[in-house]
């Protein structure tokens, strides 16, 4: 009768700490590669020296800002869709913002221009100072957000901005509309409700998004009201056209104006629709969602009514302030 060879509980301890050490060096290793893979495209991923960032809060009227900008570097855009609007100007945190950032969205005049939401920050998404206000780490971040932790999707990074600023009450008023419309809050939740959620604030609340920018370091940072846009389109667009380094006549301003206007955009909305939240969000349309609202600066008093500002935004008295507002 042969005799069975008994493993040593020893030679299995050692064995298996063998194997879980080996499996721990090549997940160290892995982490590390992707590492320094994270480090090369970062800086290859430097924004250029004329590179420009249409930057703002949600609902402060960025895309229409984009239709006029995308029409002043551009004399010969006429017709503009939705659609050709966000392959020119793209969202850099939603797609794949990477591979849009280094391929390049077509020149306008040896000009790129990308548009985001985010605040200007001293560290990105996923980093330490993100995480201090309630932000998570990288490593657990998925889909949209991942792209946020990695540049281009950093303001800081950038030596021109176009920061796109609107009345954070007629803001708020507009995104609470715009969030009950896609299904991202309950209908039930009252505007002083959402004022209080998560959904209200894009990294940071208003008046902190917008100090960010007021703050922002050895940048030039080219502030664009939505107000101004309103009641003096020609000399603020003649502004802008300036600080961008475009030659525009009075004619061309008139064109850019009446070709970006509340009804050419709603008609360019019906007309296409607005892929990146029709592909995000299928079934909106069919529940009434419309990107291009009334656009107004004062309708938020009937639309949402009074409420306790300075309770539920502390700070925005002070950061309007800063920009100019009169309360």
């Amino acid at each position: 009768m042969v005799q069975q060879h008994q493993p040593n509980p020893t030679h299995q301890r050692l064995g298996l700490a063998a194997l879980v050490a080996a499996f721990a060096a090549l997940i160290a290793l892995g982490i590390s590669a992707e590492r320094r893979i994270d480090v090369a495209e970062v800086a290859r991923e430097t924004p250029r020296p004329d590179d420009v960032l249409l930057a703002s809060f949600p609902k402060s009227g960025s895309h229409w800002a984009r239709f006029l900008i995308l029409r002043l570097l551009d004399e010969n855009l006429d017709a503009l869709s939705f659609a050709e609007a966000e392959r020119r100007m793209p969202d850099l945190e939603l797609g794949p913002a990477r591979q849009a950032f280094n391929r390049g969205p077509p020149a306008v005049r040896h000009r790129r221009v990308f548009k985001s939401h985010q605040p200007w920050r001293v560290g990105a998404i996923g980093t330490a100072e993100h995480r201090s206000v309630g932000g998570d780490p990288c490593g657990v971040l998925r889909n949209m957000d991942w792209s946020q932790c990695l540049c281009p999707n950093c303001p800081q990074r950038w030596r021109r901005i176009i920061y796109m600023v609107r009345d954070p009450r007629a803001t708020l008023c507009s995104f609470y509309k715009f969030q009950t419309q896609l299904g991202n809050i309950v209908n039930t939740s009252s505007y002083a409700d959402f004022l209080r959620m998560d959904e209200s604030r894009y990294g940071f609340d208003w008046p902190r998004h917008v100090a960010s920018y007021l703050d922002a370091a050895e940048t030039d940072v080219f502030f664009l009201k939505y107000e101004d846009l309103h009641s003096q389109p020609e000399a603020t667009l003649s502004e802008l056209a300036t600080w961008l380094g475009v030659k525009v006549t009075q004619e061309r301003l008139a064109d850019v104006i009446r070709m970006s206007d509340r009804k050419a955009m709603q008609r360019a909305e019906a007309a296409t629709g607005t892929p990146l939240f029709d592909q995000l969000y299928p079934d909106a349309r069919r529940n009434g969602f419309r990107l291009v609202r009334e656009g107004s600066t004062t309708a938020w008093r009937d639309e949402c009514g009074e409420v306790d500002f300075d309770a539920l935004l502390p700070g925005w008295r002070e950061a309007m302030g800063r920009l100019g507002y009169a309360l």
